[in-house]
C-alpha cells in the first residue's frame, strides 16, 4: 500500500473505532509538519513533507551525501513563509543543484528504494495528529493514555551525576574536524562547560509529571497512539518478523525526523539557546517513551524476541546524520545571522506562485529517488 491508501485505511479505521471523520487539508505553505484542529477533525498537512522526509531517508542511507540538501530545503520554507523570496529564490537554487549532485551520486551507488521508509514515517506524523484529535473527542481515553505516558516518564528518572564526563568524548567527536586546532578545542571546552552546567535540567524529567499541565504527557501519548495504529496494519500486510523488525525502525526513525526538524528551525531562527535545555530533554523523554513501548511489543505481546535488535538498529541508522548536524550549522552561518533581521516583508502572490511552479518540479525529482 502507498501513503494515500495507508492514510485512507487509517482515517478510516479511526471513524469505525471513534466515530471522528479526520480530514486532511493540504497547502504547499502550511507549516513544514502537520498541526491539527480538534475541534474541526482537520489535520493541515504540507506536502513538502514527503520532500524532507525522503532526503532524510537517502543521508541515512548514504551518510557522506551531507545534509545540505536538508538545510536547502528548510531554508526555502522559512524564508518563502517570512515573504523573503529573493533569500527563497536562492535556495531553492541551491536545492537544485544539490537535487542534480544527489541525482548523479545515486545512479552509481547501490539502490535500495525508501518509498515504504518514507509512507510509514508520514502516516505516522499524520496518525500522531489524528490522535490528539481522537483525545479531543473522547476525554476518557485521553485520560487512559496520558496517565499511561505519565507512568513510563515516572520509570525514566535518572541520575545526572558524572553523565557530563562520561559523554565527553563523544560530544566533542561532534566537532568538525577540519576547523582550525584552536577553534576547536574552544568550541570542545564551550560544549563541555554547557553540558556540565545544564545536564541536570535536561535530564529532569520530572517537569513533564506537573499534575495541573500534561500538554507534554499528551504528545507523548500520541505518539504510542500513533505507533499502535500504524504497526497494527503493517503487521496485517506482513506478519513476517523481519517485516514487522524494519517496521518498527522505520516509526521509530519518524521521532529522529521530527527532531531534526525542530533543532534546523531552532537554529535558524535564533531559539537555540533559549532552547538549550528544552530540545534535548523532549527529545529524550519521546524516544524512551516509545522505545519502552516497542520493548514491551517484543517481551510481552510479538511471538519474536528482537528487542535488543530494534535498539542496536535504531541508534546505528540515526548515528550518520547527527555526525552531519554541527558541520551543516558552520557551513550556513550566514543565513543563522540573515533570519534574525526583520524585514517587514510583505506577502507578494505573484512572486510566490512562480515560486511554487518552481518548487513543484524540485519536488518532482526528490520524489524520484524513493525508488532509487
Amino acid at each position: 500500500m502507498d501513503l494515500q491508501a495507508m492514510t485512507t485505511e487509517a482515517f478510516s479505521r479511526i471513524r469505525d473505532r471513534f466515530g471522528v471523520n479526520v480530514t486532511l487539508d493540504s497547502d504547499g505553505l502550511h507549516p513544514l509538519f502537520p498541526t491539527c484542529d480538534g475541534e474541526a477533525a482537520l489535520i493541515t498537512f504540507n506536502p513538502m513533507l514527503c520532500s524532507f522526509v525522503t532526503l532524510y531517508n537517502l543521508v541515512i542511507l548514504h551518510p557522506s551525501i551531507g545534509t545540505d540538501p536538508l538545510t536547502a530545503l528548510t531554508l526555502y520554507h522559512i524564508y518563502h513563509k517570512a515573504h523573503r523570496y529573493t533569500e527563497a529564490r536562492t535556495e531553492l537554487d541551491c536545492l537544485e543543484r544539490q537535487v542534480r549532485r544527489l541525482r548523479w551520486k545515486l545512479f552509481f551507488w547501490s539502490k535500495r528504494p525508501v518509498r515504504q521508509s518514507v509512507d510509514l514515517q508520514i502516516l505516522f506524523i499524520l496518525l500522531h495528529e489524528a490522535a490528539h484529535i481522537v483525545f479531543h473527542a473522547h476525554p476518557d481515553f485521553r485520560a487512559k493514555k496520558v496517565a499511561e505516558a505519565r507512568d513510563a516518564v515516572k520509570r525514566m528518572q535518572i541520575d545526572s551525576t558524572g553523565v557530563a564526563d562520561r559523554y565527553h568524548d563523544y560530544m566533542a567527536s561532534f566537532i568538525p574536524k577540519n576547523l582550525p586546532p584552536e577553534l576547536r578545542e574552544e568550541l570542545i571546552q564551550q560544549m563541555r562547560q554547557a553540558m556540565e552546567e545544564h545536564i541536570a535540567s535536561i535530564t529532569d524529567y520530572s517537569v513533564f509529571l506537573d499534575p495541573e499541565d500534561d500538554t507534554m504527557l499528551e504528545e507523548f501519548a500520541c505518539d504510542k497512539v500513533a505507533w499502535e495504529r500504524a504497526l497494527v496494519q503493517c503487521i496485517e500486510e506482513s506478519p513476517r518478523a523481519s517485516d514487522v523488525l524494519e517496521a518498527n525502525l522505520q516509526l521509530f526513525m519518524a521521532l529522529f525526523i521530527i527532531d531534526y526538524d525542530r533543532f534546523l528551525r531552532a537554529v535558524y531562527t535564533g531559539q537555540c539557546e533559549a532552547r538549550m535545555i528544552e530540545l534535548p530533554r523532549l527529545a529524550g523523554v519521546s524516544h524512551a517513551v516509545l522505545r519502552e513501548a516497542i520493548w514491551l511489543f517484543y517481551k510481552e505481546s510479538y511471538p519474536v524476541d528482537d528487542a535488543s535488535v530494534f535498539l542496536r538498529l535504531a541508534e546505528r541508522r540515526d548515528e550518520g546524520v547527527k555526525r552531519h548536524i554541527l558541520p551543516s550549522m558552520f557551513a550556513h552561518l550566514s543565513h543563522i545571522a540573515a533570519l534574525q533581521v526583520e524585514t517587514g516583508a510583505k506577502a507578494d502572490r505573484k512572486q510566490s506562485e512562480a515560486l511554487m511552479r518552481r518548487w513543484c518540479e524540485v519536488e518532482r525529482q526528490i520524489l524520484a529517488f524513493q525508488a532509487s
